[in-house]
């Protein structure tokens, strides 16, 4: 109760997804729900870091907490990354590498059906919908944008030959 704010890590581990096996949902497993609700009730400012390999489905506790920090599974150096995020001694500029659909459509297209080459709203190259939050979505500290360049030349690939740019 003494807290001034609260940091709260959430997620799931190696033993609930992996290489070779898929969640059956995207939720956060067990409490960690009404956890997330009864700490964003308290009014405290809460930084909820989510620890996870695949997509999140974070529904309205998305919307009860000020700031998400998306840390993935950080490795060694994983807590000392994200201290150094949390207390603004590194500029976040990460990108989301995932998807993070709403947990209806995973309904609808359950994990464990997920393909990358073919549709129908598989992948974010197939789906139509509005996720939760796209793929390379990511803010940081400072104010930046990112446009594309005009290129002076069209990119191309050969049958199995690495891309060239030609100038």
């Amino acid at each position: 109760n003494g807290a001034d704010a609260v940091v709260l890590l959430v997620g799931i581990d190696g033993s609930q997804e992996g290489e070779e096996h898929d969640r059956s949902n995207c939720t956060l497993p067990g409490l960690q729900p009404k956890l997330v609700s009864a700490i964003a009730a308290t009014g405290k400012p809460v930084a909820m870091v989510l620890i996870h390999g695949g997509a999140l489905c974070l529904g309205t506790l998305k919307d009860g907490v000020p700031a998400i920090v998306d840390a993935f599974y950080g490795g060694e150096r994983g807590a000392e990354a994200l201290a150094e995020v949390l207390f603004g001694e590194y500029n976040p500029s990460g990108k989301l590498p995932v998807t993070m659909y709403d947990q209806d459509f995973l309904i609808t297209n359950p994990l464990t059906q997920m393909s990358v080459t073919k549709p129908p709203g598989r992948t974010h190259l197939y789906y139509s919908g509005t996720p939760e939050y796209a793929f390379g979505t990511g803010l940081s500290y400072s104010t930046w944008t990112m446009a594309p360049t005009a290129a002076p030349t069209e990119l191309a690939a050969a049958r199995g030959a690495a891309a060239t740019l030609g100038v």
